[in-house]
């Protein structure tokens, strides 16, 4: 009996800093960030917009090896709710000359060879590409619209951007954007 109450005496000293501390856990930033996180699902929007990032990542780099820049290419993909576009863009820094629309046109056309690579089809399977990533592994893709290649084509914009060598000196850009299947003479250019 006495081992009880010395038991339930010691209890009721620690309690209150146990269960002082609780709350005080669940108040911490990080943690309710990380538990967020943790709740939250992947989609295959987020998983597709992953894909075509690291797939423009590759096809980007390969650019320093030709000599087209010096510097790693800035590449990313967002989704812009309000458009119901998917932008996915690559901006090049031109390493010596002024941006030109011939070199973005080139990068956008060189990119998009590297990407429809990947397809079985070649440039004419880029509706068959993005459905590809934007789907799941194995089952579960049955009730997936019938026309998603299309619609895909249709909501995902590619842009390029030439930036000039020296940003201090120069501030003029071209940018050059388009359907992943479109023909360059279909690629709006725009200087600024």
């Amino acid at each position: 009996m006495r081992a009880f109450i010395k038991t339930a005496a010691t209890l009721a000293m620690i309690l209150p800093f146990v269960t002082a501390s609780i709350p005080a856990a669940a108040e911490d930033p990080a943690a309710r960030t990380l538990n967020w996180l943790s709740a939250e699902p992947v989609t295959l929007m987020d998983l597709g917009m992953m894909r075509l990032r690291d797939d423009l990542t590759m096809a980007s780099n390969e650019l320093m090896d030709i000599g087209y820049t010096n510097r790693p290419p800035k590449v990313g993909t967002y989704y812009e709710w309000r458009e119901s576009t998917i932008y996915a863009y690559v901006a090049v820094r031109e390493p010596f000359a002024k941006p030109s629309e011939r070199t973005c046109l080139d990068i956008f056309a060189r990119v998009m060879r590297r990407i429809a690579d990947k397809a079985p089809g070649g440039s004419r399977s880029v509706g068959w590409y993005l459905e590809s990533l934007f789907m799941h592994e194995g089952p579960g893709n049955y009730g997936r619209p019938k026309n998603m290649q299309e619609g895909l084509l249709n909501a995902v914009k590619f842009e390029v951007s030439v930036l000039p060598p020296d940003p201090m000196k120069d501030s003029g850009k071209v940018s050059c954007s388009g359907r992943m299947d479109a023909d360059l003479g279909d690629v709006a250019v725009t200087a600024s």
